[in-house]
């Protein structure tokens, strides 16, 4: 930021800065406007266009959000100088050092709101689709249990997203996000299908555990029999799992099948979280599905340390306290919506 845009900056009102807030939030979002993506920008253009104060306003944003990972441990220190009472000004200090202290405080209230934006709009825009579609059935922060027409159980775990479309000929859903467990009833004449971008999985009458991730969905077989298809190989015989046993479908076919471990793959249906000596990435992962808020890794070094645990799911808290006291790790709760984890060093 050049000297005109400083003294620009100092003369931003507080109304205009969440403004330019709000149009990041809504911007990188993109999701929440599916469909209307060139009118949101242009009404965004709009607004920026309004006067120089609104664009130096959105590149304090956009500056302020960009080197979020380098300085934590300067808006850790913002934000306890303003917990306990600490003047911004104090005698001797320059304009320059009095507007980088504020514009530090300011990088806590973009976080904070920008994720606020994020995920109310994310519960606002489920609520949306299910009105429009009642056969699209989803999960925010808590499991759901539902019974489908031909007295088949599904059990969602949260941040799923499960459609139903049975017909006269076949029962279908489609699991387009998350982890669901089928507790199927059996009909011979009528297979139950389970679809997902990356195969599909049919079965007569069985229980078992579907997950989906980023690379691929993970079919855990309990009771019965299932059928894998892939869609890259479609053309070959059908895996077929034996209870116990667990594969995945992936973009390049069906993964070997080898046995799971029940008591984990099934833990979250008792409102718990287990992890075998793994990496704090997937751990985070794995909280940040729960946590009403968002859980950042700031030192790209922490992601590889690993840890194991049994723990509740409706206390995240003790999660992340393990975290800290098992690893070189500190736990700093920006606000209650945004908690980062950061190198024990550089706290």
């Amino acid at each position: 930021m050049n000297e005109r845009d400083a003294d620009l900056s100092a003369d931003i009102s507080e109304a205009l800065f969440e403004e330019a807030v709000l149009w990041h939030g809504r911007l990188r979002d993109s999701s929440a406007f599916q469909g209307r993506s060139e009118a949101v920008v242009a009404e965004f253009e709009s607004w920026l266009e309004q006067s120089s104060a609104h664009q130096t306003a959105y590149r304090e944003v956009e500056l302020l959000w960009g080197k979020l990972e380098l300085p934590v441990k300067r808006i850790w220190r913002a934000q306890m100088q303003v917990s306990q009472g600490i003047s911004t000004t104090q005698p001797g200090k320059s304009k320059s050092a009095h507007q980088k202290h504020w514009s530090w405080r300011r990088a806590v209230a973009v976080v904070a709101v920008i994720m606020l934006c994020v995920v109310t709009g994310h519960y606002f825009k489920n609520d949306v689709e299910h009105y429009f579609n009642p056969d699209l059935y989803i999960t925010a922060q808590q499991p759901t249990t539902r019974t489908l027409p031909d007295g088949s159980k599904v059990m969602m775990n949260v941040q799923s997203r499960l459609e139903i479309a049975f017909s006269a000929d076949k029962r279908l859903v489609k699991l387009q996000e998350g982890e669901v467990w089928f507790d199927v009833a059996h009909n011979a004449q009528k297979p139950f299908v389970v679809e997902t971008p990356l195969g599909n999985i049919t079965v007569l009458g069985t229980r078992f555990n579907v997950r989906k991730t980023a690379d691929a969905v993970f079919v855990s077989l309990v009771k019965g029999k299932v059928e894998l298809r892939d869609t890259a190989t479609s053309q070959l015989p059908a895996t077929v799992l034996a209870p116990g046993m667990e594969a995945g479908l992936t973009r390049h076919g069906v993964g070997a099948v080898h046995p799971f471990d029940v008591f984990a793959t099934t833990a979250w249906q008792k409102d718990q979280l287990v992890f075998y000596d793994s990496p704090v990435s997937e751990v985070v992962n794995e909280l940040n599905r729960y946590y009403r808020g968002k859980i950042v890794i700031a030192n790209s070094r922490l992601r590889d340390l690993h840890i194991s645990g049994v723990f509740q799911t409706d206390n995240i808290d003790r999660v992340l306290g393990a975290i800290e006291n098992t690893l070189s790790v500190r736990v700093i709760r920006v606000t209650d919506y945004l908690v980062f984890l950061v190198w024990q060093d550089d706290a």
